[in-house]
């Protein structure tokens, strides 16, 4: 069994007092420069110091930190999402928070179980990065429980810090319109078509003079959900997207603008146009994935301004105050 590390072996090795490792490793008022600060908690990490929660929450002292959970593995596949989530874990810990991560599991009872232990930890602030399956049951256990809470995503009157998805794809979209008039798509999924997402948020500010269902019909591309929230979830993306791609270019052969909610299907759709031997084609996607950037075929995206969104997430997960903030997505062109 480890030994415990004490506060007078650090302050003995650093060269401090008690008092200051007491006052930087609690997150007190600084008392000390920031050079002893750090100097204190590398001494405390090379050691293998760990914070005593237990005592902490015997006495009703704040125990200063966070949980990041991830709605489903694949969401945290996503490129973006692994960078936000470690500059977030990183910033945290800048800010003086101990910062668990964890993907929560498809199951309602299970993902709301992982967060009671997490509460039971003594946890006093959560991120959720998507959506959680049973949020309104997680959301009431937070509450009851006096913790606090934020969302990567929009989520009615829940607090959030979000990426404007809708506001870039218009964007986006926009431009598909003026290169290429009336012979662009979208392709997408139900949660589109059914009018429930930032794309029909975004076609809707496109063409405000038409019925939202005469721009399903004419602008949409129905893909199936099938398989999107699995462990292959990228390769039947590709796979979906580069299908419908050869199939609605063979048909329609005068469409030249391509637009895809994320840059795997971006990437699907290529392959397809590169098979065509077409080079006229002007293809969007989401996500700004490295991989799209370098693409054979040019690729346009929109990538969410990550360092923005960790900063805010930081700021306002250990708050109270009302919080809904969007953050615009920087356009890429190659």
């Amino acid at each position: 069994m480890p030994v415990r590390v004490s506060m007078r072996k650090i302050a003995e090795v650093a060269g401090v007092s008690v008092a200051t490792v007491s006052h930087v490793l609690n997150n007190r008022s600084n008392i000390c420069s920031a050079a002893t600060a750090e100097r204190i908690r590398k001494v405390a990490a090379e050691l293998g110091y760990r914070i005593n929660f237990g005592y902490k929450l015997m006495h009703s002292i704040p125990t200063r930190t966070v949980a990041v959970l991830a709605a489903t593995e694949y969401g945290s596949n996503k490129e973006y999402i692994r960078e936000l989530t470690l500059r977030l874990l990183t910033e945290f810990g800048d800010n003086g928070y101990a910062a668990y991560f964890h993907t929560l599991p498809l199951s309602e009872t299970a993902a709301r179980t992982k967060v009671d232990e997490f509460l039971a930890r003594g946890v006093e602030n959560f991120v959720f990065i998507g959506m959680p399956l049973g949020v309104d049951k997680i959301v009431e256990d937070i509450q009851n429980a006096g913790a606090g809470m934020i969302f990567n995503s929009v989520s009615g009157n829940r607090r959030y810090v979000a990426s404007d998805s809708a506001s870039a794809v218009t964007e986006l979209l926009n431009y598909l319109r003026q290169q290429c008039g009336d012979d662009f798509r979208l392709f997408s999924t139900a949660a589109t078509t059914s009018g429930r997402d930032d794309r029909a948020a975004a076609l809707r500010r496109t063409f405000p003079e038409l019925e939202f269902s005469a721009i399903v019909r004419r602008y949409v591309v129905e893909m199936p959900s099938e398989g999107l929230i699995d462990e292959n979830y990228f390769e039947v993306i590709f796979d979906q997207a580069r299908r419908h791609t050869d199939k609605l270019l063979r048909e329609q052969p005068q469409i030249k603008g391509l637009a895809y909610t994320n840059d795997i299907a971006a990437m699907g759709g290529a392959t397809a146009v590169m098979a065509l031997k077409r080079n006229d084609c002007i293809i969007t996607g989401f996500n700004g994935d490295r991989a799209a950037v370098n693409f054979p075929y040019p690729i346009i995206s929109a990538r969410p301004d990550i360092a923005k969104l960790v900063k805010l997430l930081a700021a306002k997960a250990v708050s109270k105050e009302p919080c809904e903030e969007l953050v615009m997505p920087k356009l890429l062109f190659p």
